[in-house]
């Protein structure tokens, strides 16, 4: 099937003749079909093969089936794709467990120093030293005037401090004068028999929480002394290595350890 426009002014005649078989028969026949004139579009059927009978007439081919027109403006229907965030878990995390810092051969509390440093040493490498074994220091004071702290020679003191372990320096000591230099330190406190940072000892093996019946053991040498109102019971290796105590029995402990001569010993 095809479609076609037709604009026409004129009615069109379409004659058919028949003639019969013999010669007295004659016979005309018309038939007028007008075609209307139209401006609008109409389908137009074109006949298929001539039929069966020689006559050229339309043959029967059955219901004509038109197509379904569609509007080319109309968008597509489409469907998006459901989409779902993935879940999202955080990982599992375990904090590091951390140990307090213990000694070793190096550095150990000793009447000349500790360990690897001896007294009278730059106050920057000895603070460095210790810092490599224990962290930073929990305390500074920086180089201030001696009197600020007590009853001190010279005219610089400082005091550098890891939580129970206090570092002295100063330009005036038993040890030298005239240069900022380290020339004591304490490890420990008065009536407690543990300390911060753990485990530091002397050379003999004598830390805080030591017991006065090991103390004897590791120096046969050492001398107990009766404390008084200002300061506990304590014990006397020699000037440069003494400390405080619990009680003068053997179960008594080590409460401080003393290296070198503070300026308020």
């Amino acid at each position: 099937m095809r479609t076609r426009s037709f604009v026409a002014t004129a009615a069109a005649v379409l004659v058919i003749a028949a003639c019969g078989g013999g010669s007295d028969q004659a016979a005309d026949s018309l038939t007028a079909i007008t075609l209307i004139t139209t401006t609008s579009s109409m389908p137009f059927f074109e006949p298929s093969d001539s039929g069966s009978d020689g006559t050229g007439g339309d043959a029967d081919t059955g219901p004509t089936t038109l197509p379904v027109e569609t509007d080319p403006s109309a968008a597509p229907q489409t469907t998006a794709p459901e989409i779902t965030a993935p879940e999202i878990t955080a990982p599992e995390t375990t904090a590091p467990e951390t140990t307090a810092p213990t000694a070793s051969a190096d550095f150990s509390l000793e009447a000349d120093g500790l360990g690897a440093v001896s007294f009278g040493a730059d106050a920057d490498g000895v603070i460095i030293f210790v810092t490599s074994f224990l962290g930073d220091p929990s305390a500074d004071t920086g180089w201030v005037d001696p009197f600020t702290i007590g009853a001190c020679g010279g005219t610089q003191l400082r005091l550098v401090t890891w939580d129970d372990l206090q570092l002295e320096f100063g330009d005036v000591s038993n040890i030298a004068e005239g240069r900022p230099h380290f020339y004591a330190y304490y490890y420990g406190k008065e009536s407690q028999s543990t300390a911060s940072p753990a485990g530091l000892e002397t050379g003999k093996g004598i830390g805080v929480g030591s017991s006065v019946a090991q103390l004897l053991q590791a120096y046969p040498q050492v001398q107990l002394r009766s404390g008084n109102e200002f300061m506990n019971d304590s014990f006397f290796v020699n000037d440069s290595l003494t400390g405080r105590l619990s009680g003068l029995a053997d179960p008594d402990l080590v409460e401080m350890v003393i290296g070198g001569i503070p300026c308020e010993s």
